[in-house]
């Protein structure tokens, strides 16, 4: 039975990759729950994260979790890309959703914020393309976490349904910064995962108001810690500076 190890007095989880999943598995990003959070640890001879604790007895629980959410990706790579049932694929939405709304449920910050987000996801809905590269590193994430090896098709109609959650939650903390509270009368829309844990994304809570620089820095980190080019996070810190500058009121 693994154990936690500690490394420079820090906790930490490192586990071989089995065998009989070692080729497919190489180079990919697992996703795993270490706390209130996921954390991105890429997949070589051995797969290692920070427990994030110093404690032995915090460590030994936050292994345990993680540990098996690992083991629920060994087995989602051994099964292969599957279709995923598309009620499925709208509560990982929901996921995305409801973490969209806990993040600034008691400071949304100011309108012009939402108001250019929803202006950012009207230039989506006219490119699909951009919307795949957009969600791809999400979609992912909620896959992954949720030991779900999606094929590609699947992936797709996953990336739909969080564009669409996007600009659900989006409009929720619009109508927050304007001083409306009442609760989202669709928000139970999106079904829960029988038997699965609710993700977290990897990047924190932001503190206090948000700003759209705020937005695309919790992205950023993100995309980046999940492996992804940083050529994308050039093209996109471009489009973020358009989209504060132009939609923004002064």
């Amino acid at each position: 039975m693994p154990n936690p190890k500690l490394i420079d007095g820090v906790w930490h989880l490192r586990l071989h990759v089995p065998r009989d999943v070692a080729a497919v598995a190489r180079g990919k990003i697992l996703q795993v729950p270490v706390g209130d959070l996921l954390c991105p640890a890429k997949v070589g001879a051995v797969v290692k994260v920070s427990l994030r604790t110093k404690a032995y007895d915090e460590a030994k629980k936050r292994f345990t979790n993680a540990l098996a959410a690992i083991e629920r990706q060994w087995e989602a790579f051994r099964k292969g890309p599957e279709s995923i049932p598309h009620k499925t694929l709208v509560a990982l939405a929901g996921q995305h959703y409801r973490y969209g709304v806990q993040i600034v449920e008691d400071e949304p910050g100011e309108t012009a914020v939402w108001e250019a987000l929803c202006g950012l996801h009207e230039r989506l809905d006219a490119n699909p393309e951009a919307r795949l590269e957009w969600y791809r590193t999400t979609a992912d994430g909620l896959l992954a976490s949720n030991g779900l090896n999606a094929d590609e098709p699947s992936r797709v109609r996953l990336i739909e349904e969080l564009h669409s959650a996007a600009k659900q939650y989006a409009a929720v903390n619009h109508r927050k910064a304007k001083g409306d509270y009442r609760p989202d009368p669709d928000a139970g829309r999106f079904p829960e995962l029988p038997d699965q844990p609710v993700s977290r994304s990897n990047v924190e809570a932001p503190k206090g108001k948000v700003t759209i620089s705020q937005l695309f820095e919790f992205w950023e980190r993100d995309h980046l810690a999940s492996g992804k080019s940083p050529r994308t996070v050039k093209d996109f810190r471009h489009k973020a500076t358009s989209l504060k500058h132009n939609l923004i009121p002064r």
